[in-house]
């Protein structure tokens, strides 16, 4: 449903219904630079629910008690390192959307990276368990974080930003979010930053496998990542392995060569796990969903290599694009072989 937005009628009952910024949001998320504006009241409606998502993270931090005698925890730890990167990201990239005009881009940036990455994950992964108290320095690193965050948002929805700046903390009479100095940004870290993709990728992994074989959740699972010794790879910290165990409730995460007798392997981006859930498999089901793997990792091979055999493409292309092109072979190349190894492993399974 397309339609033009002017001071109308249906505008004010947009607004009744949805709020202020809840319009604001439905009208800015679809505005591309340079193009028509295409209005859709659904847009309106994922407004206003980001608006409640954003109030109700407030409650949660603001009901959260503190101690200053907790250390922080490693899975903590880790989750700060990653939102001070990604934060300063966000803004670097919104920055640029700025600065070309693309409103709309950064509007989506900043809203991924509030209900996404601060909500759905990182108070996630800090949230005290019940009836326990939060680190006083965790708890003024999530502040400072909502604070930064409603600078950010300010500029598409100013009035629920305003509201909670000032229930966040106590503040003196002209200490506003709307004239709150913007945030400054620093080195962005992007290991940090993909390290925790892909620690979200193998969560989302483990769940699925979950969900596909009716494993409960509360039932805990052995979890081990291909190694050539027996160590983590390096990205693996302990505190990524706590946010493994919260999140995909698995326990002893190891390092390890050889595929475990009855433990299920699988894939998460281009790295082979093992999980210990060999009773809860269907063997054939899996072995046909691996085959489905192997000609799907072929077919994309046989398309990289047709690009990188056409001389006129090795010659005309830029460095940069020849190199994604050759990287592609290589991970496709990788992928392959563990598709195949795990093959082997299902048949001596059988």
């Amino acid at each position: 449903m397309s339609k033009s937005l002017g001071n109308s009628p249906d505008a004010l009952e947009l607004i009744k219904k949805y709020g202020a910024d809840g319009v604001r949001f439905g009208m800015l998320s679809c505005s591309p630079a340079g193009g028509d504006l295409l209005f859709d009241e659904i847009l309106c409606e994922q407004g206003s629910k980001f608006s409640n998502k954003i109030w109700n993270a407030m409650k949660l931090v603001k009901g959260w008690e503190t101690s200053d005698k907790i250390e922080m925890s490693g899975a903590e730890s880790t989750a700060i390192e990653w939102m001070d990167h990604r934060i300063n990201k966000t803004i670097l990239e919104t920055n640029g959307c700025f600065e070309q005009y693309r409103i709309s881009e950064a509007l989506i940036k900043i809203y991924s990276l509030i209900w996404n990455d601060f909500c759905s994950w990182y108070l996630e992964i800090i949230k005290p368990a019940r009836e326990e108290k939060i680190s006083s320095e965790v708890y003024s690193k999530t502040r400072e974080y909502f604070e930064k965050l409603m600078i950010v948002l300010h500029p598409f929805m100013p009035f629920v930003t305003e509201e909670i700046w000032h229930q966040i903390k106590q503040r003196k009479e002209g200490d506003d979010c709307i004239v709150a100095p913007f945030p400054k940004t620093s080195e962005v870290n992007e290991k940090a930053i993909s390290q925790m993709e892909i620690l979200k990728s193998l969560v989302s992994k483990v769940r699925e496998i979950r969900n596909k074989y009716g494993i409960s959740f509360t039932e805990q699972l052995e979890l081990a990542v291909e190694s050539k010794g027996q160590e983590l790879p390096e990205w693996i910290s302990d505190g990524h392995c706590s946010i493994l165990e919260k999140f995909a409730k698995v326990e002893n995460v190891k390092g390890i060569r050889e595929h475990p007798d009855g433990w299920m392997c699988f894939l998460s981006g281009n790295t082979k796990y093992f999980i210990d859930a060999g009773k809860y498999i269907d063997l054939e089901a899996e072995r046909n969903r691996l085959l489905k793997d192997k000609k799907q990792a072929e077919g994309f091979l046989i398309g990289v290599n047709k690009k990188l055999s056409n001389e006129k493409f090795v010659n005309n292309a830029p460095d940069e694009v020849l190199e994604r092109e050759k990287q592609k072979m290589r991970d496709g190349k990788e992928r392959l072989r563990i598709i195949e190894e795990s093959l082997q492993e299902m048949d001596k399974l059988s």
